[in-house]
């Protein structure tokens, strides 16, 4: 069973350092089992002379990208790739020492993907990034809540042999700043993907602190167009764009009176992001 961690990062050479460390003290990964593709988005050597410090007991692909975005430098590094399963790295995540033996066993069952939960460093607590807490099947009705993007695992030959990327215009660095892992789960699932959430497939990462008007409006960018893609792609039958997009406005109207008793909420902005994502998303032309 061989795995392919993808990381995209730009100009965070100052704290990649860390992520490094704990993948390279994951148990029971070598040159044959394991992979690390690194997608540098910067315009310095920093993040690669970093790199030169290390000495990895697996192999490391490097890549340095002058385009940015996180969705392009994440399917450059699917299109290289060679493991089972892809997953993806923050450059601020740490990992699990039991992940790969934890993982191995999962993947006996043969699923089209795996996802883990996010636990507060040096902790078992949940973070705000894993709403479930129990272990569930992937579906239509619960992916939304059972992945982030960091602690997925998908089966590499399942998205080549349906021809499935991450939407470049979404995420981080793209025109709408979200979604991109929703909306890649989400044509998994329609194309019959299998999927397990396992709450003992543990990344860490530090949870988010109350995000500025600015990166709320960024925020709800993506969520807004993502609304916009799930009705224009809709098939007949399927209830979940509907479905979704109902929830996400009543969700907008609802932030309004709730701002007003709960600080830490930037309705005003986060409704022009949607609106904004929700009217600028035309579709593939």
């Amino acid at each position: 069973m061989k795995l392919s961690y993808i990381l995209a990062t730009c100009d965070r050479y100052e704290i990649i350092g860390e992520t490094l460390e704990s993948l390279n003290g994951i148990e029971g990964i070598n040159r044959d089992n394991f992979e690390l593709l690194i997608i540098d988005q910067s315009f310095n050597n920093k993040t690669y002379d970093i790199l030169q410090s290390f000495d990895f007991k697996f192999e490391v692909l490097y890549f340095h990208s002058i385009k940015k975005g996180l969705s392009y430098s994440r399917n450059t590094g699917i299109n290289f790739s060679t493991g089972d399963y892809i997953t993806f790295v923050d450059d601020d995540a740490l990992y699990d020492k039991k992940i790969y033996e934890t993982f191995v066993g999962l993947s006996k069952s043969n699923l089209d993907m795996y996802s883990g939960s996010v636990r507060v460093p040096h902790s078992l607590d949940f973070t705000q990034y894993s709403q479930l807490h129990e272990k569930s099947k992937i579906d239509m009705y619960n992916f939304i809540s059972a992945i982030t993007s960091i602690s997925i695992f998908i089966k590499r030959s399942f998205i080549n042999e349906k021809n499935l990327r991450f939407d470049e215009e979404f995420g981080l660095g793209a025109k709408f700043s979200s979604c991109e892992e929703l909306d890649l789960v989400y044509h998994m699932l329609m194309e019959g993907a299998t999927g397990l959430y396992e709450p003992e497939l543990i990344v860490y990462h530090e949870n988010p602190g109350r995000y500025s008007p600015e990166k709320t409006y960024l925020y709800s960018l993506g969520h807004g167009a993502f609304c916009k893609k799930l009705l224009l792609t809709r098939v007949e039958g399927e209830y979940f764009p509907i479905l979704y997009t109902i929830k996400k406005i009543a969700k907008l109207v609802l932030r309004f009176p709730l701002s007003i008793i709960k600080s830490g909420y930037h309705p005003i902005s986060y409704s022009k992001g949607f609106l904004k994502g929700y009217t600028g998303y035309k579709g593939k032309l």
